[in-house]
């Protein structure tokens, strides 16, 4: 039967609001949650309710049963063990009964980079389609986020196009691509200079907002303030994974002369070694018209495989700083990105670029 109970409900939204905003426990929180949906009108019935807060219709009832006879306060003080039907999964089952062998597929399911759910309904309809176990919602979000650990999480980006036996051949390869720089550095010159290996990108930053997740407490929504002004301009850098050591210039475009520049204010940074540059295949990367410095050697990453780049990270980094950021001009962004440059460690550089590959590779070298 579809009951209204708002009518019912003594309290004022403003009163019920506050109310939510106090309890530290979600049993708690749920409950003046529960009583400001029904009061607003938001939902109607006892069905809806319990849908919304992911609890069975019965236990809303008892909810509402303690509120008409003793308010808020005996709402709040009610033992949370009555009633209510068990779970269709105990937890021993989950551990050693009937379930393992498809709780353990799921768990390799949840395991794999490219698999996943993209949401708890997927999962309920992958365990109904394939091993016809049907679960609450609440069930299967315990069961997934507190006994498997797994949540929701943004993936990381993979081009489409990218091809992984070269990407992995890549990380293979370079210790003989750096032992082959260095022999053809003693041919040709008689001697050795000392091997620097950097890694090389480029950025565009801007005025339109960076957005990035917020931590907010149960029930409320983060608010963040964006502009969409597509005003930029482009950050070159460089950085040294194995010491930290780094080098910018700002431009306001992408194209061969800028790189140019670039390269030759790199090859004055870093004098008197050799400067072996790791950087993607873009087409002003390799334009004829370059004219690369005798103490500068390019070593070009497969295509569409960004991830082998750690310099990638550091601008994620970057971003991250300006995240929620609101610019009224070019010039108050590029201070605010030279500001942050400049309190970055070689240290912190260190804990964002040395990744394995490239230690294993240098270390050869």
């Amino acid at each position: 039967m579809r009951v209204n109970y708002q009518c019912v409900i003594q309290e004022t939204p403003s009163q019920l609001k506050k109310l939510q905003t106090q309890q530290k426990e979600l049993s708690k929180f749920r409950k003046m949650q529960g009583l400001y949906l029904l009061k607003t009108g938001e939902v109607k019935t006892v069905t809806h309710l319990a849908t919304y807060l992911g609890v069975h219709r019965v236990t809303i009832q008892r909810w509402l049963k303690s509120y008409r006879q003793e308010g808020v306060n005996g709402l709040l003080t009610e033992p949370e063990d009555q009633g209510g039907r068990p779970p269709k999964i105990e937890g021993s089952a989950i551990a050693f009964g009937k379930w393992q062998s498809h709780i353990a597929e799921l768990q390799e399911r949840l395991s794999q980079e490219e698999q996943g759910f993209r949401s708890y309904g997927e999962i309920q309809k992958w365990l109904e389609d394939n091993y016809q176990i049907f679960l609450n919602y609440k069930t299967l979000y315990h069961l997934v986020k507190y006994k498997l650990k797994a949540k929701l999480k943004v993936p990381r980006r993979s081009s489409a196009k990218k091809n992984e036996k070269e990407a992995e051949g890549f990380k293979k390869k370079l210790p003989n691509l750096l032992n082959a720089a260095k022999w053809l550095e003693e041919m040709e010159r008689k001697e050795s200079r000392k091997i620097r290996y950097w890694c090389q990108d480029e950025t565009r930053l801007g005025l339109k907002t960076i957005e990035r997740k917020r931590i907010t407490a149960q029930g409320v929504k983060p608010i963040g303030k964006v502009q969409w002004e597509f005003v930029a301009y482009y950050l070159y850098g460089i950085i040294e994974p194995s010491s930290g050591d780094n080098f910018f210039l700002e431009f306001s475009h992408l194209d061969s002369d800028c790189f140019q520049v670039f390269l030759e204010q790199v090859s004055k940074h870093s004098p008197n070694c050799l400067n072996i540059i790791q950087l993607d295949q873009g087409k002003f990367h390799q334009s004829k018209n370059l004219k690369i410095p005798e103490n500068i050697l390019l070593l070009f990453q497969p295509p569409a495989s960004p991830e082998l780049n750690p310099i990638e990270r550091f601008w994620q980094y970057i971003k991250d700083e300006l995240s929620w950021n609101l610019y009224e001009e070019l010039e108050e962004l590029k201070e605010e990105v030279r500001t942050i440059l400049t309190k970055i460690t070689p240290k912190t550089i260190i804990s964002l670029t040395n990744w394995d590959y490239l230690q294993k590779a240098l270390t050869v070298v």
